[in-house]
């Protein structure tokens, strides 16, 4: 019988080293250093190459889909929310905002509900942007704000709030009126915090924000004509600026396009970023009865009272361009959706362009038409539904 020979008691074997799955080793490791610093600058570069795209509404977008995979029994082009004769409708980063008297239901675009708040208003209103949407009581003294996740802040103010704009950067501002002192406009940063406070004493019509900055439409008498004053504020700046005056009612002031438009009782102005005219209109044949501003154009329409019997209603843009469409009577509501028109009617839906002009049936008893997004959404007194041309 062959003999083992057993390594003495206390000392072990030392496995033995193979220098070729030892260089294979080496190579492996440096291989995953050399990968993984390539997949970080490879993030590093399509970052900053694409950093213009990566923004909240697309990003709403991925969340929203990721969403909708999770719960796809519950996705639809329904939303529901409490019934109220004073409810007020708006789009919210593409989702639809329903003010009712008992407080504020958000749906998401695809019809599940985001969350609900519960506060007392008589007349709410709300003043939407891409950060916020300030919420507030028409001659009420509290407000509330929200993002897409529920209310971040309120507050209440020391006089009744009757206007309230929000800014894409987050500031945001509420127009209130004193007795004794007149108008005070309050101006909030993102961060809530007050950075400034004006006093008018002009009769204040409207306040938005354009072009980064604060927009004041006042009123006055000058010898004997009512004249519209428009003035910008820099928030955190020194001064009111003047922009523009003109004689006549505002019924509204923003931007479109590259373009600021004043709507007047009986005409409509565009003027370019330095105040200058690029285009000046009356309107001859009737008065504007509704208006609604998209990203690029502004329509307008006009009771012309002819012996046809039809609203004209007319599309301006900010390059010069415009086009006209007739309407019966009984139009409800109306949105641009792009460069074309929805109109919404009792029981069916207008889109109509240059040369286009296309209709569809929808459910009785539509009260507001809202652009969201790739649709359009009609609100109804206790419920929304989307539609797509």
């Amino acid at each position: 019988m062959r003999a083992v020979r057993m390594p003495p008691e206390g000392k072990e074997k030392k496995p033995e080293t193979n220098a070729y799955y030892l260089r294979i080793s080496q190579k492996l490791q440096t291989a995953k250093y050399f990968i993984l610093l390539f997949v970080v600058l490879a993030a590093a570069l399509t970052f900053f190459a694409y950093r213009k795209n990566i923004t909240y509404d697309n990003l709403r977008y991925l969340l929203r889909d990721a969403d909708a995979a999770g719960h796809i029994e519950n996705a639809g082009d329904k939303m529901t929310y409490m019934p109220s004769k004073n409810n007020f409708y708006t789009s919210f980063r593409g989702d639809v905002a329903a003010l009712s008297e008992g407080g504020l239901t958000l749906n998401r675009a695809l019809g599940s509900r985001s969350y609900t708040d519960a506060f007392s208003a008589k007349a709410p209103v709300a003043a939407v942007s891409d950060k916020y949407m300030v919420v507030y009581d028409v001659g009420g003294n509290d407000f509330y704000v929200y993002n897409s996740l529920g209310r971040v802040y309120d507050g209440r103010m020391e006089y009744p709030i009757y206007d309230a704009a929000a800014a894409n950067d987050g500031h945001f501002a509420l127009l209130t009126k004193d007795a004794v002192s007149g108008y005070i406009v309050y101006i909030y940063n993102r961060d809530f915090h007050l950075v400034t406070k004006l006093s008018r004493q002009n009769d204040i019509a409207d306040i938005g924000f354009a072009d980064k900055r604060l927009y004041l439409c006042e009123l006055r008498l000058a010898g004997g004509y009512l004249t519209t004053d428009i003035s910008f504020f820099t928030p955190g700046g020194a001064a009111v600026e003047p922009f523009a005056t003109e004689v006549g009612f505002p019924l509204s002031f923003g931007g479109v396009g590259d373009k600021f438009y004043l709507l007047l009782s009986d005409g409509l102005i565009f003027y370019d970023k330095s105040g200058e005219k690029t285009l000046s209109t009356s309107f001859i044949s009737g008065e504007p009865t509704q208006f609604a501003c998209g990203d690029n154009a502004l329509a307008v329409v006009l009771d012309e009272r002819g012996a046809d019997a039809m609203l004209g209603v007319y599309v301006y843009f900010a390059n010069g361009e415009s086009y006209s469409v007739s309407a019966e009577y009984g139009l409800v509501d109306l949105c641009m959706r792009g460069n074309r028109l929805c109109l919404l009617y009792d029981g069916r839906l207008l889109l109509c362009g240059k040369d286009e002009r296309r209709e569809i049936k929808i459910g009785d008893g539509g009260l507001a038409l809202l652009e969201t997004g790739n649709t359009v959404t009609v609100c109804y007194p206790n419920y929304a539904k989307q539609y797509a041309f």
